[in-house]
């Protein structure tokens, strides 16, 4: 049997949160963890944004949601989330986001997915920090590890975001993907193992990451980041949700946790 830490590490256990339309819920927030854990991550505590993180230590729970959302830091990643939520016993949501730090430019992890009465959805990318058309090194140096990934699962890649805003902010290899709580095991298996794959490659940019060495490559790096985040935060239609979930105070905090 596979043992996990996300429990004893980060404070929460996915399994302790069923969802009736969501049969043989696999441990996905624990793979993630298993991966993001090799970075030598800590906490984020304190105030971040002006948001207080360390109140995301403790569990959410309201009459329509439960869940989690912990937040880590290293000295190379500004803020790595990962979240976990049932919403109203029926739906299963969940996410990783991961940014850099101010002096390096190594893309954004973004996973997103949620599944409950009919078929869900999930989202993938690696998203850039620059121009890849005027900065194509950025594209080879980034993003082309992730090619043999995307035409592995692309029969399973469905057509993207419907929100034009969001789709400003990917990459080439974004992969928008269809979640079956109905569907076979096998191909739940399969297609919550394209995330990890991306999780994995990301982790492993990471730790071969170097600073920037252009400082004006790092400003613009940095402009983007901020407004790739305030674009999250302002724009997901997460955000109605969280506020709706946990009232406005709580939710706005959840959602800076993962924007």
């Amino acid at each position: 049997m596979t043992q996990f830490n996300l429990e004893k590490e980060a404070g929460f256990r996915c399994d302790t949160w069923p969802a009736k339309n969501v049969p043989n819920i696999r441990p996905f927030p624990e793979e993630c963890w298993e991966i993001l854990r090799t970075l030598n991550l800590k906490p984020l505590h304190g105030m971040y944004q002006g948001y207080n993180m360390d109140l995301l230590l403790e569990n959410l729970e309201s009459p329509m949601a439960k869940g989690a959302v912990r937040v880590f830091e290293s000295d190379k990643i500004e803020k790595v989330c990962i979240w976990w939520q049932v919403l109203s016993g029926r739906s299963l949501s969940g996410a990783v986001i991961g940014f850099p730090r101010d002096d390096y430019d190594f893309p954004v992890m973004l996973i997103d997915w949620d599944e409950g009465r009919g078929p869900g959805h999930g989202m993938v990318d690696h998203m850039p920090l620059c121009d890849l058309v005027l900065n194509e090194d950025y594209r080879l140096k980034y993003l082309d590890k992730l090619d043999n990934t995307f035409r592995e699962y692309y029969d399973i890649i469905g057509p993207p975001s419907l929100h034009v805003w969001f789709r400003t902010l990917t990459g080439p290899y974004y992969s928008f993907f269809r979640t079956q709580a109905g569907g076979t095991p096998e191909y739940r298996e399969r297609i919550l193992n394209l995330p990890l794959r991306y999780l994995k490659l990301w982790s492993e940019t990471v730790k071969e990451a170097k600073p920037i060495e252009d400082p004006k490559h790092r400003e613009y790096c940095i402009k983007r980041k901020r407004v790739l985040q305030d674009w999250l935060f302002e724009r997901d239609p997460v955000t109605s949700v969280m506020l709706r979930c946990y009232g406005k105070e709580l939710g706005s905090l959840v959602m800076k946790g993962l924007s």
